[in-house]
């Protein structure tokens, strides 16, 4: 697998180098321990799983549910394991930076002074309620005592989470100032 494909699938493998899941448990673990930084769906979760089993990078086993649809489990390979460090040691590619509100924000002179503040309000208020989130989790992860290196690790991307937040609510506040200093529009 090359890096250019679709990092989709390292998740994936990333989160089956932590166990073996079905499918759904992959998501819930994504949502659950990643989504400070990464998001995935089932649409792009089940047809990867597939083809990475498809490559022998994973191996899947029908499991039969009580009361449940049967699900299949999957396990990493030796091969996805490789995959998964040959990845893991190539240079990290650049952030592909697309950002809602910055784009909203710089065609919003088609709407009021005060909407334009609003749209700020809004998006620093959301800022702070994640960051309250990602501090909820740090504190969990603080908890293991002696930390795990897989604690560790969660400790960290959740600190990235916190000061992303502090700097996104920071840029809103000296915006809000910026706006309110400034002579009305004509």
């Amino acid at each position: 697998m090359k890096t250019a494909e679709n990092k989709t699938q390292f998740a994936i493998l990333g989160m089956l180098s932590l166990g073996p899941s079905s499918g759904y448990e992959i998501k819930k673990g994504i949502e659950s321990t990643l989504s400070n930084f990464w998001r995935e769906n089932y649409g792009h979760i089940y047809p990867s799983l597939r083809r990475l089993e498809e490559a022998g990078l994973a191996q899947g086993e029908a499991v039969s549910n009580t009361g449940r649809p049967d699900s299949r489990r999957y396990t990493i390979t030796p091969a996805g394991i490789n995959s998964l460090r040959e990845w893991l040691l190539q240079p990290t590619e650049p952030i592909a930076f697309r950002h809602e509100l910055l784009l909203k924000f710089f065609f919003s002179g088609q709407i009021s002074p005060d909407q334009q503040r609003t749209l700020l309000r809004e998006y620093g208020d959301r800022m702070r309620r994640l960051q309250a989130r990602f501090e909820a989790h740090l504190q969990e992860r603080q908890r293991h005592d002696p930390p795990t290196p897989q604690h560790l690790r969660a400790q960290i991307t959740n600190r990235f989470g916190i000061l992303y937040c502090k700097a996104c609510v920071e840029w809103t506040e000296e915006s809000l100032l910026t706006l309110t200093a400034a002579p009305a529009a004509e």
